[in-house]
């Protein structure tokens, strides 16, 4: 436990942003329900408190030191909705090479009293899926939800002993469910969590070093507010990352000004 405990509390381990990030999300259901609870209201307050909690974080990781830069932006434009949120990933690695991708996830919030998740709607996940098939659902949950029940191999190893997800952190309140898959299975209730990961996992380990990201240009259009027949996410996370080198801005992704402030 002392080494858990040193781990949560360095600010540069990989470890303690994935337990501010659980923090954060477990804040925000606590702030939303029950009288706010709902999906534009989280969307907004995750992606404005992601963009604060993540803008100037500097991390240790694997002998690299990760730098990152960020910053949220709401949808004023009049277009359908998309998504919930939009992350626009930009990564530059250690080897001058550069990877831009984006990420989409579409907010559903527990039924109050009830197992289920009224607002899921198969049409628009069918929509979500076709569009961007890499998309998420990010159901968050009033209740703590167990982990035991997710599939989080070990993460690296502590004193020469593996130690999975569940050692760091037994609950979440936020869940991240491939859209596809959540169609596939074709269920609106809690069920859905058998196919899911942490959300906090899934941006720290998964996006943060560029996976599960969409790279067509479609998808970023969409994104950017540039392209809008199929609908845009209702908010923003912009995401810069450097490897070894600091970042002085983020860059300029061509986002239309008419339509995100």
């Amino acid at each position: 436990m002392a080494v858990v405990k040193k781990i949560k509390q360095d600010p540069k381990s990989i470890k303690s942003l994935i337990f501010s990030t659980e923090e954060l999300i477990t804040k925000s259901v606590q702030h939303l329900f029950p009288d706010s609870w709902g999906e534009e209201e989280g969307a907004s307050l995750i992606s404005r408190s992601l963009a604060s909690l993540l803008d100037g974080k500097k991390l240790q990781v694997f002998g690299n030191s990760l730098n990152i830069k960020a910053a949220s932006f709401k949808k004023t434009g009049d277009s359908k909705h998309f998504a919930s949120i939009g992350i626009h990933v930009t990564i530059n690695f250690h080897d001058s090479q550069q990877l831009q991708g984006v990420c989409f996830y579409d907010i559903h919030a527990r039924d109050r009293d009830k197992h289920t998740f009224s607002t899921l709607r198969k049409d628009h996940l069918r929509s979500l899926n076709a569009h961007a098939h890499q998309s998420r659902l990010l159901l968050l949950d009033y209740d703590p939800v167990p982990m035991q029940s997710m599939a989080v191999g070990p993460d690296f190893l502590v004193g020469g002993s593996a130690h999975s997800w569940h050692h760091w952190m037994g609950v979440t309140h936020g869940t991240a469910v491939n859209a596809e898959s959540a169609l596939h299975l074709g269920e609106k209730n809690t069920a859905l969590y058998k196919l899911g990961l942490p959300f906090s996992y899934q941006l720290v380990f998964r996006h943060l070093f560029g996976h599960d990201l969409q790279f067509n240009d479609s998808s970023v259009a969409i994104l950017t507010g540039n392209k809008i027949d199929k609908g845009n996410p209702s908010q923003i996370l912009q995401l810069g990352i450097s490897f070894n080198k600091d970042l002085d801005a983020l860059p300029d992704i061509g986002l239309n000004e008419s339509m995100y402030r």
